[in-house]
């Protein structure tokens, strides 16, 4: 698979990536897993020592390196100088103070940047013109490539030359199914499954929440940013289709979900007929996505009785 033809989002595919090396995982290289690193939150929002606000994509961090990175990925061709001075200003008492980490973790710490090949060029004068000193790798189809500067820590460097070879058709996608950045059809992909699979198992009701749970196993270190981007766009969703092809099936009231009672029917057969109707209109509700002719419908519908 071309690393930049996906139909994840650029950001998606780099953050499944990441938790993949942090972990042990099938397919890709365990370096980063062996060297102790671990993720430690996305998105999450915090102070440098300049009370400056900073948000990396991913920070991980390794007790056993006594180090931390904080991951910016770039889908376009310009730097930002004011983020990127944010980012100057980070310290490891920041990490500790504001992001939780540990002192053995964060010794030293670092700020990496990630891009496309086809962009390597803007990216580095970027950072030549601010005299930054990160680190960026550019994304290509053999993997990932340090482009300019080195790491913090040499070993690291040393994994990125010449390339960090990677078989992107083996990146997990499972971790981080969605984010707020993704086409509605891949929400509705994601969503509809978790919610008839909490349907058959007799729920008779729940939130929004607890659907962002599911399609995101990594939400209980997600930031609020990251978090309120999901939440936004399956409650989108989630309305678009109970005021459509779900309609019968599930209601919808501010945050909490209410499937059908005929999900649940102690009546075998009419529970099968209602399960096939709610498979097909799944399909049709992804397909009108996909299609561009679901329209928003304004107001949720009441929960079903």
């Amino acid at each position: 698979m071309d690393a930049a033809d996906t139909s994840s989002s650029f950001s998606r595919l780099l953050l499944n990536l990441w938790i993949g090396l942090c972990r042990p995982c099938v397919g890709l290289p365990q370096d980063f897993y062996l060297l102790g690193f671990r993720c430690q939150c996305i998105e999450h929002q915090f102070h440098n020592q300049r009370r400056e606000l900073v948000q990396p994509e991913l920070l991980i961090a390794s007790a056993e390196c006594h180090h931390a990175v904080s991951f910016e990925w770039k889908n376009g061709r310009n730097l930002v100088d004011d983020q990127l001075n944010r980012y100057q200003g980070l310290s490891p008492a920041d990490l500790i103070r504001e992001a939780y980490l540990r002192a053995v973790e964060t010794t030293t710490q670092e700020v990496v940047i990630i891009g496309r090949e086809e962009h390597e060029d803007a990216l580095k004068l970027g950072l030549a013109n601010g005299s930054y000193r990160f680190a960026l790798l550019v994304v290509t189809e053999e993997g990932l490539k340090l482009v300019a500067n080195d790491f913090v820590k040499a070993e690291l460097s040393d994994l990125f030359k010449p390339t960090y070879l990677l078989d992107w058709s083996r990146v997990p996608t499972e971790f981080i199914r969605v984010m707020g950045d993704s086409p509605d059809w891949e929400i509705a992909e994601a969503i509809v499954p978790a919610m008839l699979a909490r349907a058959t198992r007799g729920a008779v009701r729940f939130e929004i929440d607890d659907l962002c749970r599911d399609v995101s196993e990594h939400w209980p270190i997600m930031g609020n940013p990251g978090k309120d981007g999901i939440r936004s766009k399956v409650r989108d969703v989630l309305r678009m289709g109970v005021n459509g092809q779900l309609s019968g099936f599930f209601g919808l009231e501010n945050n909490t979900i209410r499937p059908s009672t005929q999900l649940r029917s102690p009546d075998l057969k009419r529970r099968s007929e209602t399960l096939k109707g709610l498979r097909s209109a799944q399909t049709r509700f992804i397909e009108s996505l996909r299609a561009g002719t679901q329209q928003m419908a304004l107001f949720p519908t009441s929960a079903l009785e």
